[in-house]
């Protein structure tokens, strides 16, 4: 049998653990110093690693980089001239300008990543050849349809 038998049953003598009297006196000590040196203000956890205020915190000053300025909601034109329809509140995010810079960089990109893709490829057991079509250049209907899809996806 081993020593840590977990079936026997034996006594358990407090004194065992217990350590000598010489440390408890010092151990006393050090507690007696800790307190004299504790403020009253706070709750101490285990062995003085955590600290708790008993109160709470003060409230301070609140910052001038959190107070609004404004109002939120319709400004300038969009006041005087409110959308009547959704598509025309989206085009007050997404104007004309914007649409038509995604597709000029968009083809940009689609320029530089078609050389490695431009050779004609055949499907298994296919004869014919396709081209893929994310290669061919895109245009503003195909952008704002995307972008439509990426809404509906939320």
């Amino acid at each position: 049998m081993s020593e840590h038998d977990t079936d026997s049953e034996e006594e358990w003598v407090p004194s065992d653990c217990e350590p000598d009297n010489e440390d408890k006196d010092e151990e006393f000590e050090v507690e007696e110093e800790n307190d004299d040196q504790r403020d009253d203000n706070y709750w101490y956890g285990k062995k003085d690693k955590m600290k708790w205020s008993k109160k709470a915190p003060t409230r301070g000053k609140t910052l001038s980089t959190n107070l609004l300025r404004f109002l939120p909601g319709l400004k300038g034109e969009i006041l005087q001239n409110p959308p009547s329809n959704p598509l025309e509140s989206w085009r007050y995010f997404f104007n004309n300008t914007m649409i038509e810079s995604i597709v000029k960089y968009t083809n940009q990109r689609i320029e530089t990543v078609s050389a490695k893709y431009s050779q004609l490829k055949r499907r298994k057991n296919s004869p014919r050849q396709y081209s893929p079509t994310f290669i061919k250049p895109t245009d503003t209907i195909e952008i704002e349809a995307f972008i439509s899809l990426l809404y509906l996806q939320g």
